[in-house]
């Protein structure tokens, strides 16, 4: 008895444009992976993209070498040294034209990859954004494929932490090279309110006169050319 295939994530399979059969159950008995697991494809996306790659993933020597026939790896015209252009391959694959709907379809997931793609989008552009997660998104596939490996979703909060702790590495790298030191704000802000001289313990203490300047409440002779007040100056 062969094994149930498991359940997709989210309820993907609850969408318009459904097989008159088990077709989730029917790709995970050719395929023996649930790439329904991965969020963003569905089982229509996951159709597609076996009946064009198919289960042997031995063609491809690495997932480099898959993402590129899939006209998914930038394809720079350079000339002496310097880039002319900027772009992928023009390729007209429909496991390519599949990644991309399933890359877009990340942009209101709560996981990871929704995460990225949302991180991408702002600082790329929804275009380029869409091919750099279709890209990973083949790269996933080829790994299931291939090793036979389960996708697992760690969540939004596990990418954010990991975001933040990649970025605080390549700053403190960054501080490192230029003979700097990284000080946590907690730590620089009571540094800060003991030195500003707005803090309680220099508001109590009474600044000294300075011993240049003359005494404001009479003025010397030598100063005003009278021996008159200050008051009667003014």
């Amino acid at each position: 008895m062969s094994e149930p295939a498991p359940e997709p994530r989210r309820g993907k399979d609850a969408r318009g444009h459904q097989s008159g059969f088990d077709l989730r159950g029917q790709l995970y008995r050719v395929t023996g992976v649930g790439l329904t697991r991965i969020d963003g494809i569905d089982v229509q996306n996951a159709q597609t993209i076996v009946s064009e790659v198919g289960v042997d993933m031995s063609r491809w020597k690495t997932e480099k070498h898959f993402a590129s026939w899939l006209g998914l790896c930038p394809d720079n015209r350079t000339s002496g040294g310097k880039v002319l252009k900027r772009g992928t391959r023009h390729v007209v694959n429909r496991a390519s034209t599949a990644l991309r709907l399933a890359a877009w379809a990340l942009l209101r997931s709560q996981s990871a990859l929704g995460a990225k793609f949302r991180r991408l989008r702002s600082k790329l552009g929804a275009p380029k954004a869409i091919t750099a997660m279709a890209h990973m998104l083949a790269r996933l596939v080829y790994r299931m494929l291939k090793f036979g490996h389960d996708y697992v979703d760690r969540g939004t909060q596990f990418y954010e932490a990991k975001y933040q702790h990649q970025r605080l590495q390549r700053i403190t790298k960054q501080a490192a090279a230029l003979n700097m030191q990284l000080i946590p704000s907690q730590e620089l802000s009571v540094k800060f309110l003991e030195s500003s001289p707005l803090s309680d313990r220099n508001l109590c203490r009474r600044r000294p006169r300075s011993p240049s300047l003359p005494a404001l409440d009479r003025w010397t002779m030598a100063d005003w050319g009278t021996t008159r007040d200050t008051e009667r100056q003014w």
